[in-house]
């Protein structure tokens, strides 16, 4: 559903978005949102919880955001290490985060028929 999502929200702006995907073990949905907000420490009473981060990840991650917000594009002020971001188009282009680092893919993962039910909202 998140893919669709994603999808939705691209064909809502032309396909110009510029689209990701957080391949990092174990890949589930709002873990990168720990290296989107690193250094990410919880603080329960009587407990400091502290998540070991890759730091190049977080610091890459968090460079194409802060570029994005400030320019409109994640190019601009990415980190070294970073690879150069496309935008989405139609041949459904992304920034992948591995374990090896950044790489820019086709996106396969985006069922046109599937998601293509959700999309015009008739469930509402």
């Amino acid at each position: 559903m998140v893919n669709c999502n994603c999808l939705y929200l691209a064909h809502a702006f032309l396909n110009s978005t510029y689209n990701y995907r957080f391949s990092i073990p174990p890949g589930i949905h709002g873990l990168d949102l720990l290296y989107t907000f690193y250094p990410f420490t919880l603080t329960l009473p009587g407990y400091d919880l502290s998540i070991p981060i890759p730091l190049l990840y977080a610091e890459g991650l968090q460079s194409y955001f802060i570029s994005f917000v400030k320019h409109g594009n994640p190019n601009i002020e990415r980190r070294n290490g970073t690879v150069a971001w496309p935008i989405f188009g139609s041949e459904k282009t992304i920034v992948d985060t591995t374990i090896f680092g950044f790489d820019v893919t086709t996106d396969d993962e985006l069922p046109e028929d599937r998601c293509g039910f959700w999309e015009p909202a008739l469930y509402v």
